[in-house]
Parts: structure tokens; C-alpha cells; sequence
């Protein structure tokens, strides 16, 4: 039982690692692409907000830092980030998707006994 517990812990732990590689990634950064918005919107960014927004978001960190805060955040605190898309904190988009989610589910799985079933 204790293997199994420290495999598991090792996976996640591997897991863990590969998902922030893979959101780190893409060239840029969500933040030059959001200044790059703001300006094609004729709004004027100065470097002191560029600044401001970066230690907002501990991006001037290094890569491991940014990955310390990243995994305490969603295991101590519950805390998924924020999402510049829709300008709201992640933990609340995922409780407006959950319930619609978990009804399309059981609609699906009652079609399917009942198919199944006739």
C-alpha cells in the first residue's frame, strides 16, 4: 500500500511538472499578448504597468520560482489562478461549467441504459 502511495505521489509529481512545461511552452506570454491587445485598442501601456503586471504575476521571477508559487497555490490554497480571457478567477468558471457538465453527463448515461436496456 505505502508503494502505491509513493508511486502515485511520483506521478503527480512528474505530471505536475510536464503540465507547467507545457503551459510555459508557447512563444510569448499571455501578458504580451494582452499588452498587444490593449495597444491595438489604442490604449496606451507603460513600461511601469508592463512592470507592475509582470511582479503581479510573478513573472519576473525564474522559471522555478514561477513553479514553487504555481503548485502551492492549487495544493495549499485551492487557488487555479485567474484567467485573463474571461477576466475572472479560474475557480469560479469551473463552477459554472461543473453543474452544466455534470447534467450533460447524467442525461447521457440514462439515454445510454435506456438503449441499452430496450
Amino acid at each position: 500500500m505505502l508503494h502505491r502511495l509513493g508511486y502515485m505521489a511520483v506521478t503527480l509529481a512528474v505530471v505536475s511538472v510536464l503540465v507547467f512545461a507545457i503551459i510555459q511552452l508557447p512563444p510569448g506570454d499571455f501578458l504580451t499578448t494582452y499588452i498587444a491587445q490593449l495597444e491595438a485598442m489604442d490604449q496606451e501601456v507603460t513600461d511601469a504597468e508592463v512592470a507592475a503586471l509582470k511582479v503581479r504575476y510573478g513573472l519576473e521571477k525564474p522559471i522555478y520560482q514561477q513553479y514553487l508559487k504555481w503548485i502551492t497555490g492549487i495544493l495549499l490554497r485551492g487557488d487555479f489562478g485567474y484567467s485573463f480571457q474571461w477576466n475572472k478567477p479560474v475557480h469560479e468558471l469551473i463552477g459554472e461549467r461543473l453543474l452544466l457538465t455534470m447534467v450533460i453527463s447524467l442525461t447521457t448515461l440514462v439515454f445510454t441504459y435506456v438503449v441499452a436496456i430496450a
